[in-house]
């Protein structure tokens, strides 16, 4: 028993065999090619994204800045107050001419003192928030598109 061995014969085989191949090269390079692309357009977008992300940082830092600078500038004025208060309060002590003199003034500066750190209290913690929501607004912003972005079925 003999087993016929198939073997390439001439021309015709030739050319079936680099018809072959090049269609096989061909789908080859498609691929790659088409790989390539979702791969660059994917860098690129995160690119995008990554650029988007620095800009809202940069934005929550001025925002940040200009906050504590807010801040500040309140803190200075309540110290600048509270100095006011105490120095008229001492002057007002060194004039009094009894002891019950002496205890209205303390009690007046007292009261007076109490109801301006309340009042400085609520107003510094206004700010507080009013520069922190202004902070974090760009960065919410962000997280938000890109859980959308991401949310979605990638294709």
């Amino acid at each position: 028993m003999a087993t016929a061995k198939k073997t390439f014969t001439g021309a015709k085989d030739d050319m079936a065999f680099a018809a072959g191949t090049d269609q096989a090269v061909a789908f080859v390079q498609e691929q790659f090619e088409k790989a390539a692309e979702a791969f660059f357009k994917g860098f690129d977008e995160i690119q995008g994204h990554s650029r988007d992300n620095l800009s809202a940082v940069m934005k929550a830092n001025a925002a940040a800045v200009k906050g504590l600078e807010e801040i500040g500038r309140a803190w200075f004025d309540l110290t600048q107050g509270v100095l006011d208060q105490s120095v008229s309060a001492t002057k007002a002590m060194m004039t009094a001419r009894s002891l019950r003199e002496v205890a209205d003034v303390q009690n007046d500066y007292a009261k007076a003192a109490f109801d301006s750190f309340v009042a400085e209290g609520s107003r510094l913690s206004e700010i507080s928030i009013k520069a922190t929501n202004e902070a974090f607004a760009p960065l919410s912003e962000r997280v938000s598109v890109m859980v959308e972005k991401f949310a979605k079925p990638m294709v």
